[in-house]
């Protein structure tokens, strides 16, 4: 039914295309030749015809109804020297793209720039945008994006200075862990996929959907305030320049993977899209607390879980991959009316050796740490990735707009890991087999007006409606472990205890929905020569987590004969009974559920004042912040699930951020900037729930003690933009973090990661980028060009730590996420006539930690390391009568095992493949 509603909006729009055959139209964008910016109400003229249209919003002006042939074109603006375009050339049901600069009065005119299509999705309008931008930002357009083997945002955004991956999926920034970046869509906060982290999971975005990404480093009045590394924005498209359709479809080979065995299980039905159909659910009358049976009800309700304990061998498939998108501009009741459709889908198979160890502050006869465990297997997953956005944008007249943009992404994740090895705190030589299956999904919504009142000054007013929505489910984790033979290898007995254990036979179910809301008026109004900006939001978060952990248990007289079955047989209906059987046991804990919320009121205020001395023209940037903060997280004690406990928070605090711009020339800028922002905790890390990562064989639990963050930062960066696409600049960053939150090992008998505040931090560094074309070398090179970057990064805790014998001491450690560098390299060859496009990109960051041990805690040894790890992309395409593209990658070529370390030992290894595509899209 949403099918064919779909195809008849289409239809219908398209009835009111009124373009008339055999005619042509001329579109583009009027911007100011010395700032770059956006010329509102310029007026365009076909010399010796009547005619014209005047630019829009958005500065964008298209003339329809064009007889063919070759034109002459004026352009004019109240106080701007007028330009006529010569030999503007029309074609029959063509638009001809034409984007003009004029020049004010008061200085002399230069030769108008015709140049390509002014969309923020080419390079070179996205550099023009940043030159133009008072704060400092870096950029990542779909051009870039399409040069590279990117599946997804999280991928895409490592080519981007400063920017390392945390997981495969969250985003470090500047040395700050990925907790302190912040992300908007279509400038609206999105609902949190992750129940353990602070930080938007960028993997489940498809690159393809996204028009282009900013990164903004310098910290102004006008966006949130909790702001520590960076605010991540990504777009969507919102009008297309002209009709677009294309379909594509591509398959890629995981060298040593692909067709080779790997273990699975029997799943649901609608596991292709990413959605448990219900195989891995709880059945309807199971009990929502086992505690509440006696025992004899706990044997019944034993019986109605599923016995899918059992894996498979299976040939690894060939990847997939698939898209369609539609786009294009209709005219109704006069008025542009913009659509666009698209949507990808993607699914992946891997298998990975991995290596899990853990060390004791106990020292062997070797003089070694001793290894509470250490074991050795493999990880097989398949993943599937799909989204899709439909985007309607409509001008009710040239001065107003309204825009309604939607987008819904799935992703899911199906894990099998077979592990073995030693249990030394157990004595024991066992397996360890863990089924996991995660989906997420993510809705968001959007509606954005956009208003120009040239009566008023030429004052602008935004105003925005906006709704996320986010699900995690976590169904069914199973998880066992054998105890085996020691020469053989061959299972002796199931390990079972008599109480339930996150690290013996059981099932995990986890909940997770969270929804965000928020709407906003940002006004923008010119008081003589003071550009003057305020507005208002309001920003709701209300989370809900529910979990359970439902433990198979052995009992005083169950039957050692029946621990030695084989999987499939050893948890069947008849194996639950009072004699000589198993039972179940619901770990009773508080924690495992919680309810949060979290409300901000803002405003703000922010002014740009052009000051001229001594001929020499700058801008200054002034803001204020104020936000009003209401939080409240609520859950039972640990031991006691019918006593309630509250964490709120409520606070009003203010936050100034102020900027200078110095024009050297048209090319050139020098920017410096001074802010003080907060990053306040996330709900999960003030949650006392304790989460069981079966895998790592580690648990992770909040800390109700864990307070906001106070950042101060500075900022300074010099810019130059030689042509269009080419850009060299330098940036300078220090960063103070009073209370700074970090992740954090606690050592012990089972060691848990949690959240602190550590004391006084202070991050500085630079980052040098240049994209530049080669044709500086040699005419021959005119197609060829590098983008490269380059980051240095050093921070500082002062803390004390525990020694041996109780005693503090003082100790100097980096923070937390911070990597010493980072090296971004490209080298590109374009060529427009023949469509080719050929690009090998290398990336590597340095040794960082991941998880700081607890300066508290005598049991503590280290911290963990995460060690470099170079990667090595190659990609190449090519277009054929400009109705298809054939491209081919290669992904990760150098192949590089991942690896965690503490001191000289390696505590988590997991090996990595290169992976081969081919795909195709047609462009009709």
């Amino acid at each position: 039914m949403k099918n064919k509603f779909l195809l008849l909006l289409i239809i219908v729009i398209s009835s009111f295309n009124t373009h008339a055959q055999n005619l042509g139209s001329i579109s583009g964008k009027v911007i100011d030749q010395n700032t770059g910016e956006i010329l509102i109400g310029a007026s365009l003229q076909l010399v010796g015809t009547t005619n014209g249209a005047t630019t829009d919003i958005e500065g964008r002006f298209t003339i329809r109804k064009v007889n063919p042939g070759t034109y002459k074109l004026k352009a004019s603006f109240v106080s701007y020297d007028s330009s006529i375009l010569d030999s503007v050339q029309v074609n029959a049901n063509e638009v001809t793209i034409i984007d003009i600069s004029l020049a004010a009065k008061s200085l002399q005119l230069e030769q108008v720039v015709i140049t390509s299509e002014s969309v923020k999705n080419f390079e070179a309008a996205l550099l023009n945008q940043q030159k133009k931008s008072i704060s400092i930002n870096d950029g990542l357009s779909a051009e870039q994006m399409k040069r590279s083997t990117d599946a997804n945002m999280a991928d895409a955004m490592r080519r981007i200075p400063g920017v390392t991956l945390s997981e495969g999926k969250f985003i470090n920034l500047r040395g700050l862990s990925e907790r302190y970046s912040s992300a908007m869509f279509n400038n609206a906060a999105l609902a949190s996929t992750e129940p353990e982290k602070r930080s938007f999971a960028f993997d489940l975005i498809p690159s393809s959907l996204i028009d282009n990404t900013i990164v903004t480093k310098s910290y102004s009045a006008e966006n949130p305030a909790d702001f520590g590394s960076g605010l991540i924005s990504l777009n969507t498209i919102d009008f297309p320049s002209k009709r677009l359709f294309s379909i594509s479809f591509g398959s890629s080979f995981v060298d040593g993977v692909t067709s080779r065995n790997i273990l699975t299980y029997n799943g649901g039905k609608k596991d292709f899209i990413g959605i448990d159909d219900g195989t891995r659910a709880l059945p309807a009358d199971f009990p929502t607390d086992l505690e509440n049976d006696d025992q004899t009800q706990i044997f019944i309700d034993a019986k109605k879980l599923s016995n899918n304990w059992k894996t498979i061998s299976a040939k690894a498939p060939v990847n997939q991959s698939y898209g369609i998108a539609f786009g294009d501009k209709f005219m109704l009741l006069d008025q542009e009316l913009g659509l666009i459709l698209s949507f990808n889908y993607k699914k992946n198979t891997n298998s990975a050796e991995v290596t899990r160890k853990e060390l004791m502050k106990e020292i062997n006869a070797d003089g070694r740490y001793a290894e509470r465990f250490s074991f050795s297997g493999t990880q097989y997953s398949e993943s599937v990735l799909w989204g899709g956005l439909a985007n309607l944008s409509y001008k009710f007249d040239d001065f107003h707009k309204l825009s309604l943009k939607n987008s819904y992404t799935v992703n899911a994740d199906d894990e099998v890991v077979n592990m073995i090895g030693q249990q030394n705190d157990q004595s024991s030589y066992r397996q360890n087999i863990g089924l996991r299956y995660i989906s997420r999904t993510l809705l968001a919504n959007q509606l954005t007006g956009d208003l120009y009142f040239p009566e008023i000054n030429g004052a602008q007013l935004q105003y925005q409606l906006s709704f996320s929505e986010s699900n995690r489910s976590e169904p069914d984790y199973r998880r066992y472990a054998y105890e085996l033979d020691t020469e053989t290898n061959q299972p002796l007995y199931m390990i079972l205890g008599p109480e339930v254990s996150p690290q013996l036979a059981g099932r995990y179910y986890s909940d997770l929905y969270e929804k965000s809301k928020s709407s906003s008026i940002n006004i923008k109004v010119p008081v003589g020569i003071v550009k003057l900006k305020f507005g208002f939001s309001y920003t709701e978060k209300k989370r809900n987590f529910d979990s359970r952990l439902i433990g198979i248990v052995s009992q005083s007289q169950t039957k050692e004969s029946i621990k030695k079955y084989a999987i499939d047989s050893i948890f069947a209906e008849k194996n639950f009974r009072s004699t000589f059987g198993f039972s179940l046991e619901e770990y009773n804990n508080g924690t495992n559920v919680y309810t949060a919320s979290e409300l901000v009121r803002a405003g703000y205020i922010v002014t740009e004042t052009p000051v001229s001395v001594y001929g020499n023209e700058f801008v200054v940037s002034l803001g204020m912040r104020m936000e009003s903060l209401n939080s409240l997280l609520s859950s039972f004690l640990q031991d006691h699930k019918d006593i309630a406990f509250n964490i709120a928070r409520d606070e009003i605090k203010f936050f100034p951020s102020a900027t200078i711009a110095y024009r050297i020339n048209e090319k050139s800028n020098f920017k410096t900037s001074y802010s003080r922002t907060i990053n306040r905790p996330e709900f999960r890390e003030t949650a006392p729930f304790t989460y069981y990562d079966f895998q790592n064989q580690i648990s992770t639990k909040g800390d109700t003690t864990v307070g906001p963050a106070s950042i101060s930062h500075v900022d300074l960066r010099y810019e130059i933009f030689p042509r269009p696409e080419e850009l060299f600049s330098v940036s300078i960053f220090y960063k103070e973090i009073k209370n700074a939150i970090e992740a954090t090992i606690i050592a012990g008998s089972n060691a848990m990661r949690s959240f602190k505040n550590a004391p006084l931090a202070k991050n500085v560094g630079f980052e040098v980028e240049g994209r530049f074309k080669l044709d500086h070398i040699s005419n021959m090179l005119s197609d060829v060009s590098v983008v490269a970057n380059y980051s240095r990064i050093k921070s500082e805790i002062h803390e004390s730590r525990v020694d041996d014998n109780g005693l503090k001491k003082p100790f100097l450690r980096s923070l937390q996420g911070q990597a010493p560098y980072i090296v971004n390299l490209s080298l590109i060859y374009h060529n427009t006539e023949f469509g080719s496009n050929i690009a090998l990109s290398f990336y590597q960051s340095g040794r960082r930690i991941i998880e700081t041990a607890d300066p508290e805690d005598q049991r503590s040894i280290s911290d963990i390391y995460e060690e470099p790890r170079p990667l090595l992309d190659f990609v190449a395409s090519q277009m054929f009568m400009d109705l298809f593209e054939l491209k081919l990658s290669i992904k990760d070529i150098l192949v590089e095992d991942q690896k965690l370390t503490m001191l000289d030992y390696t505590l988590r290894r997991t090996s990595k493949h290169a992976q081969y595509s081919l795909g195709i899209n047609f462009k009709l």
